[in-house]
């Protein structure tokens, strides 16, 4: 903002970042509320199988953390192909 040469560069871009985090924020709300349903059914789910609420948030925090890094190698895999084939000047 401070490099806008008029005050029509800062307004443009307060109204695109609005529009975005507009768009976005029910999108995510969405996604945490489906979560926050979900997540109790599953605790109930595995402490029958494992036997204890403390074990089962155990075997939650271990799954989460697995799928979490899961994602982050296929992420940096997948940044690392496509830097790849990206042809050089």
């Amino acid at each position: 903002m401070a490099l806008a040469g008029n005050p029509t560069v800062p307004v443009v871009g307060a109204v695109l970042n609005c529009l975005g985090t507009g768009i976005l924020l029910p999108s995510l709300l969405t996604l945490v509320f489906g979560g926050e349903f979900v997540c109790p059914l599953v605790l109930l789910a595995l402490d029958g199988l494992v036997g204890s609420l403390a074990a089962a948030v155990g075997v939650l925090g271990l799954t989460s953390a697995a799928v979490g890094g899961a994602l982050l190698l296929s992420i940096r895999r997948g940044a690392a192909a496509l830097a790849g084939s990206v042809p050089q000047k």
